[in-house]
C-alpha cells in the first residue's frame, strides 16, 4: 500500500510540474507561475526568519520535460463494469486498478488504431450481461463526438459531413450526429458565457442503422444537469 502511494506522489509530482512548466512557457499564463514564485519566495524568507532554519526546499527549476502538455494523457476517465450482475475487473492492460475503481485516460479511449479493439466499440463484447460505463469527466463535444465514433467503429465525422450528410457517404455516427439529434440541440450564442451554454433536453428512442427503424431500440437522452443544479443551489440561497 505505502508503494502505491508513493508511486501515486511521484506521479502527481510529475503531472505538477509538467503544468508549471507549460504554464511558465504560455504568454498568456506564465505570470500565474512567476506570482506563485514570487509568493513563495516571500513565504520561505518569512519561514527563515521566524524559524532560524532553511527550508527543506522544494527546487524552484522545473524538471526536465519531454513533451508540452496534453489534456488527453493527463484526463483520468473512470471505468466501471459488470458482469452476470456482479462487479467486474477487466484485465486489459490500457486499464488500471481494480473494480469498481478502474481507470483509463482520454488518449488511449479515443485512440483511431485498431478500430474494432477500441474499449468503446460496440462489438468488442458479446455478452449481453457485461454492462460497461465510462466516464468522461469534461464538457468537451469533441471528446464526445470521437467516442460516439468509436462506439460505432468509425472516425469522427466533421461538422459540414453531419449537416448535410449526402456531401458523404453516411455511416452510424453521421447519423446520431446529426443537427436533430445532436449540433442543432447546441443553444450557443456568441455573446454568452460558455457555463450558460447548454444542449437542449431530449430523451427519444432513436436508430443508428443508416436506414429508417420503424422500432429504434436505442435511447437518445440530454439532461441540463448543470443549469439545473445551477438553479436548485440559487433557489436554496
Amino acid at each position: 500500500m505505502k508503494m502505491n502511494w508513493a508511486t501515486n506522489i511521484e506521479s502527481e509530482m510529475r503531472r505538477v510540474a509538467l503544468l508549471r512548466y507549460t504554464l511558465s512557457v504560455d504568454n498568456h499564463d506564465k505570470h500565474l507561475v512567476q506570482e506563485v514564485d514570487e509568493s513563495r519566495g516571500v513565504w520561505r524568507r518569512l519561514n527563515h526568519h521566524t524559524k532560524g532554519g532553511t527550508n527543506s526546499g522544494i527546487k524552484s527549476d522545473f524538471p526536465p520535460v519531454a513533451e508540452g502538455y496534453v489534456p488527453e494523457k493527463d484526463t483520468c476517465v473512470p471505468v466501471i463494469q459488470f458482469k452476470d450482475y456482479e462487479g467486474f475487473t477487466d484485465p486489459d492492460k490500457r486499464l488500471s486498478g481494480e473494480f469498481p475503481n478502474q481507470t483509463t485516460t482520454i488518449d488511449q479511449l479515443l485512440t483511431e488504431s485498431s478500430p474494432k479493439e477500441n474499449l468503446l466499440y460496440k462489438n468488442r463484447e458479446s455478452d449481453p450481461n457485461h454492462i460497461k460505463y465510462f466516464h468522461i469527466p469534461s464538457n468537451n463535444m469533441s471528446w464526445a463526438e470521437e467516442a460516439i465514433a468509436r462506439y460505432y467503429g468509425e472516425r469522427r465525422p466533421e461538422l459540414p459531413q453531419t449537416r448535410h450528410q449526402l456531401l458523404e457517404p453516411p455511416n452510424s455516427s453521421t447519423y446520431i450526429l446529426q443537427d436533430y439529434y445532436w449540433h442543432g440541440r447546441l443553444d450557443e450564442d456568441a455573446g454568452l458565457l460558455p457555463r450558460v451554454r447548454y444542449m437542449s433536453p431530449m430523451c427519444e428512442t432513436i436508430s443508428w442503422h443508416i436506414k429508417p427503424d420503424r422500432k429504434p431500440k436505442d435511447i437518445a437522452l440530454f439532461v441540463s444537469t448543470i443549469k439545473c443544479y445551477t438553479f436548485i443551489e440559487e433557489q436554496k440561497a
